[in-house]
């Protein structure tokens, strides 16, 4: 046989056995019914500048395993939320960064779920809850099988109210040092934001008592316990496990949603190991897991969780 006409003859062999795979598999993007989304917040009200974190659970109700992104996130827009404000405008929350995952779907067995959380208070568009009253929350699986196949996968409504406070007022009082701080409170970290991270102190200073400052408290001691890239000072800033302790340690965990509190038991479990208090880190990891294990919205922080075994020994 000549060599083209053999080259030929093996891309049409391929491409043959090519469609029989697809032909042979199961449908992979989802029918009308066979996932459901659900979404929550941690209460019902929020005082005026108090992060809100949704937590969404994509549950597969079929019977075949269904392609899944691993990332159900607005950033990587396989969710999409949108929210209505008290004079019943309604706009997409934008997150503070758009990425790509590199990460393929993978299969979501029957009853099985996935989830994910993550802040809405802020975003690129600023702060999402400005002024109090009453806002609804809507989430939508957005992945480009549901788009192409024109299937909508919805989760229930969420209504929350936002109440006047103090602290809050003050965060958006200006303008420059309210959306560094909003993107402080969202990132836990970010020297740079040297003119928010002031306004976040004089908020405890002025208003230690607010629910916003234990949140603010949470955000201070976790920057505390990594280490920062200071571009425009051009160096790197060293964990400071003193400093972070002295935050920690007046952060009131019971007030803060699930996601934040584990976030608050593995960074005390750092200032731990940093202080040779390995027994008590080993205890905090402890509760994180069983906390992930009863919550499958948490189960990106396994792997922070790991990190901290390891270095525990």
């Amino acid at each position: 046989m000549h060599l083209s006409s053999y080259c030929f003859a093996v891309r049409a062999l391929s491409a043959l056995v090519i469609i029989a795979a697809l032909v042979a598999s199961p449908l992979a993007y989802p029918q009308d019914g066979a996932l459901q989304l659900s979404a929550s917040v941690d209460k019902p009200r929020y005082a005026m500048g108090e992060p809100v974190y949704l937590s969404v659970l994509l549950r597969n109700s079929g019977k075949a395993p269904l392609q899944v992104p691993e990332q159900l996130n607005p950033k990587f827009e396989s969710i999409e939320v949108t929210v209505t404000n008290p004079e019943g405008k309604t706009v997409s929350f934008t997150p503070l960064s758009a990425l790509d995952s590199d990460e393929l779907p993978t299969p979501l067995s029957a009853g099985q779920v996935r989830g994910e959380v993550f802040p809405i208070f802020f975003g690129a568009r600023g702060w999402t809850f400005q002024k109090s009253g009453k806002y609804r929350v809507d989430a939508r699986y957005a992945s480009a099988e549901t788009r192409r196949e024109k299937v909508n996968v919805i989760a229930k409504p969420i209504m929350l109210e936002i109440t006047e406070d103090k602290a809050g007022e003050l965060l958006m009082s200006q303008k420059r040092a309210s959306e560094e701080a909003g993107k402080f409170l969202v990132w836990h970290a970010g020297d740079h934001l040297r003119v928010g991270m002031a306004l976040l102190e004089q908020l405890l200073e002025q208003h230690p008592a607010s629910p916003v400052a234990n949140y603010v408290r949470l955000a201070f001691g976790r920057s505390q316990v990594r280490f920062f890239r200071d571009y425009p000072a051009e160096r790197v800033r060293m964990p400071d496990h003193r400093k972070a302790e002295q935050f920690l340690n007046k952060v009131n965990p019971a007030a803060l949603p699930p996601y934040l509190r584990a976030q608050f038991e593995l960074s005390q479990a750092k200032v731990d190991v940093a202080s040779k208090r390995q027994a008590s880190a080993q205890k905090r990891v402890s509760e994180v897991r069983k906390m992930i294990k009863e919550r499958p919205e948490l189960r990106l922080l396994n792997d922070p969780a790991l990190r901290i075994e390891r270095a525990i020994g």
